[in-house]
C-alpha cells in the first residue's frame, strides 16, 4: 500500500508540473546490513530497519548516527540518503572510522533543508574503505532521522519515452 501511495504521488506530480519526460534514469543499489548500529542518542537501528513507521530520535543538539560493519570488515559507500522524520534544517558531516573509535571527516553534506519522509541524496566525491560511517550534525539541531542509507553498487537503468501504442502492445 505504500508503494501505490508513492505511485499516485509521483503521478500526480508529474501530471501537475511536467509536461513530457525525455529520459529516466531507475537508481539501485546495495546497502549491506550486517553490522551494529550506534548513536549518541535514540535508537539508532531504527535508522536502517527499512521502516518509515520508526525513526533514531534524539534529544540533544548535535548528535550522530554510526553504522559499524564490524572488526575485519569494510565497505566502500558510494553515496548516502537520509529520509528525516520531521521537516527541518541539518548541517550534516559524513565521517568514516577504521576502528570505531577515531573517527574521520569524509564529507561535509552541506546545510539542506530535509523534508519529512523524503530521501535527499548525496554522491560520496571520494569513495574509500573503512570500518564504519555516520553522520554528524554540527550546527545545533537535534537528529531525528527515518533512515540512513550508507549505499554501493550503484545501477543506473535508463527508461526512456514509448508511445501509447507501443505500451499497449506490451
Amino acid at each position: 500500500s505504500d508503494f501505490l501511495s508513492l505511485k499516485s504521488s509521483i503521478k500526480n506530480l508529474l501530471e501537475k508540473y511536467v509536461s513530457n519526460l525525455t529520459e529516466v534514469n531507475l537508481r539501485t543499489f546495495t546497502r549491506k546490513l550486517n553490522g551494529v548500529a550506534s548513536s549518541s542518542e535514540g535508537v539508532a537501528a531504527n535508522a536502517f530497519d527499512e521502516n518509515n513507521n520508526t525513526a533514531c530520535t534524539q534529544v540533544e543538539a548535535n548528535g550522530n548516527i554510526a553504522y559499524d560493519y564490524g572488526e575485519g570488515q569494510q565497505q566502500k559507500i558510494t553515496f548516502v540518503g537520509i529520509t528525516s522524520n520531521i521537516d527541518r534544517e541539518y548541517s550534516l558531516t559524513l565521517e568514516y572510522s577504521l576502528d570505531n573509535d577515531n573517527w574521520h571527516k569524509l564529507q561535509i553534506l552541506d546545510k539542506h533543508t530535509y523534508k519529512k519522509g523524503i530521501a535527499r541524496w548525496f554522491d560520496v566525491s571520494q569513495p574509500l574503505l573503512a570500518r564504519a560511517y555516520r553522520i554528524r550534525e554540527t550546527s545545533g539541531a537535534i537528529l531525528n532521522i527515518q533512515e540512513i542509507y550508507f549505499a554501493n553498487n550503484v545501477l543506473d537503468t535508463v527508461i526512456s519515452n514509448i508511445s501509447r501504442s507501443y505500451y499497449l502492445k506490451l
